[in-house]
């Protein structure tokens, strides 16, 4: 298993092997990305859930660790981020859908940061 932990913004992925675990940092405080502009990002399900949200901190972390989940998930997928859907288990845990379902992920977050772990043939969380 390779861990990896990216320190800076790239435009494709690294490569996935089968067992390989990638670990992305999403900065989710004021120093992260436009929460207003990385609204449009979301599905409706998550715009619906932020737009209830009544404390402005915790709706801006909460939009930009969903943006930065979307943002990572679509370099692996070669989609745009904003055309991203998910299926729901049982307990709520977003997964993607059939032929994509290949690729694993879980996102947590705390404070001012998000991490994104995403695998290829192993679940996460």
């Amino acid at each position: 298993m390779t861990d990896r932990i990216l320190r800076q913004p790239v435009s494709l992925a690294p490569a996935l092997a089968p067992g390989d675990l990638h670990l992305w940092r999403i900065p989710t405080g004021e120093d992260g990305a436009r929460a207003d502009a990385d609204l449009a990002l979301l599905g409706e399900r998550q715009q619906a859930r932020a737009q209830r949200m009544t404390q402005r901190v915790a709706r801006d972390r909460y939009v930009r660790s969903q943006a930065g989940l979307r943002r990572v998930l679509a370099l692996y997928l070669g989609l745009a981020p904003e055309r991203l859907r998910f299926g729901y288990g049982a307990a709520g845990k977003p997964a993607l859908p059939g032929e994509l379902g290949w690729l694993e992920f879980n996102l947590t977050n705390t404070g001012d940061l998000a991490m994104v772990g995403i695998s290829r043939g192993m679940e996460l969380g």
